[in-house]
């Protein structure tokens, strides 16, 4: 049975990875233990400089005791109790370095009480100093009181460095030794890693150029559609389910602004109702219908850049993951401005007109009736000439209101007619 060339790379990366896991959980093993050991040598040296500092301000404590016996100034005085609650944090701080060694903390449980007392015995001396002078004070200093005190500090202190030292020179060796482990098994796991990769890569390199063409393609597919979205002569705006701008095109950021990408927590598309520029409710716009499922349409808000208030067209659609679940809303709009002021010229237009056609309409009404009251008269009258009932008149008379009475019928009917219509109208 022949292997393919996959089934070859997943096999030797499988053999390759179970390997590098032993040779991993080893080094990350030694690793560890070598930044143990590391940090038991780095709190070994801070010990140490802990202890100097506490032996430093001892010296500085007795160096102002002196200062104030010669001097009688209690400016001397200061600074000693600082000094000294000083000394005493720093003992502290060296018994949390070294709790897990008994030896030792019991030095610093002593070391610590040499220490208050020294503090009681320079605060008794300086009250003797004050009360009865420099040579009583020198006296009790004379006495060794003192002295012992501070000899007992130093043979603690040396205890103490020397048994740091050897903790120390005991952890130098443990970190050197995992030291050497660490670095044997991460050489021989990287050694391991670049040969299974190094006989691997042939494999995979006609498997990575199928891939790398694949990505191209789609490079080249995402910038053609990154170029159609920002050349759209619409806006549009996506945003995800947390109301988070993620994308505008150029015409969005034309109709909005630059600050439509700008994440400040507040609604990134602000909506007033057209007209009144109430508050559009939330639930009801298209980017909150959207992020339910819904597609929806509105043309009755407006958007407001600025001081001032753009009309627009809005339309948002869900976006979905990979899984089903909305991930994002894309929404579109386009500026209606234009559209209404087209649409208020034509009402204005068509409310002119009408008002036209009504006063056209009532003036024909009116001339109508004006002259159809003197042509009735005309006509009426030009009847009763011609009945004759007197017989004065010639036959050229008679024929002159015979042509009357038919104008002015012709004229009424002509008037009656323009009635007609402009009652159709």
């Amino acid at each position: 049975m022949r292997w393919s060339t996959a089934e070859k790379v997943n096999a030797g990366f499988m053999v390759a990875l179970g390997v590098i896991t032993l040779i991993g959980v080893a080094s990350i093993t030694s690793i560890q233990r070598f930044a143990a050991t590391t940090r038991d040598v780095n709190e070994t040296h801070a010990a140490l400089t802990e202890l100097q500092t506490v032996l430093l301000s001892l010296s500085d404590a007795e160096s102002a005791q002196r200062g104030y016996l010669i001097t009688g100034n209690p400016e001397y005085l200061a600074p000693v109790d600082s000094l000294t609650t000083l000394s005493i944090r720093h003992i502290h701080a060296l018994r949390e370095k070294t709790y897990s060694e008994p030896d030792q903390q019991y030095r610093l449980s002593l070391l610590g009480a040499h220490v208050a007392t020294r503090a009681r015995l320079i605060s008794e001396i300086a009250e003797l100093r004050a009360a009865e002078g420099m040579d009583t004070a020198a006296a009790r200093i004379r006495a060794g009181a003192g002295r012992e005190i501070m000899d007992s500090i130093q043979v603690l202190a040396s205890d103490f460095e020397q048994g740091e030292l050897q903790r120390l020179e005991r952890r130098g060796r443990r970190a050197a030794n995992h030291a050497v482990v660490a670095t044997v098994l991460i050489t021989g796991g990287g050694v391991f890693a670049f040969v299974v990769v190094l006989l691997s890569g042939t494999l995979i390199r006609s498997d990575y150029t199928e891939r790398r063409r694949a990505e191209l393609a789609l490079r080249e597919s995402e910038t053609l559609l990154s170029q159609f979205m920002e050349n759209l002569p619409i806006g549009v705006i996506v945003v995800d389910t947390q109301w988070r701008p993620r994308f505008a095109n150029n015409a969005a950021v034309d109709i909005l602004g630059p600050t439509v990408l700008i994440d400040d927590g507040a609604h990134p598309l602000p909506l007033y109702r057209a007209g009144d520029r109430r508050v559009y409710p939330v639930e009801e716009t298209p980017l909150a219908l959207a992020l339910n499922g819904q597609t929806a349409t509105i043309d009755d808000a407006e958007v407001r850049v600025g001081d001032r208030y753009v009309p627009v067209q809005l339309s948002a659609a869900p976006i979905y993951d990979a899984s089903g679940h909305i991930a994002y809303t894309i929404a579109a709009f386009i500026d209606i401005t234009e559209r209404h002021r087209s649409e208020a010229a034509l009402r204005a237009a068509r409310d002119a007109a009408e008002t036209a056609s009504r006063t056209k309409s009532d003036f024909l009404a009116r001339m109508s009736h004006e002259l159809r009251t003197p042509l009735n008269s005309v006509i009426g009258f030009a009847n009763i000439l011609l009945k004759n009932k007197a017989g004065n008149l010639r036959g050229q008379d008679v024929a002159y209101l015979d042509r009357i009475q038919d104008n002015g019928r012709h004229l009424l009917l002509l008037i009656n007619d323009i009635l007609d219509l402009s009652k159709i109208e």
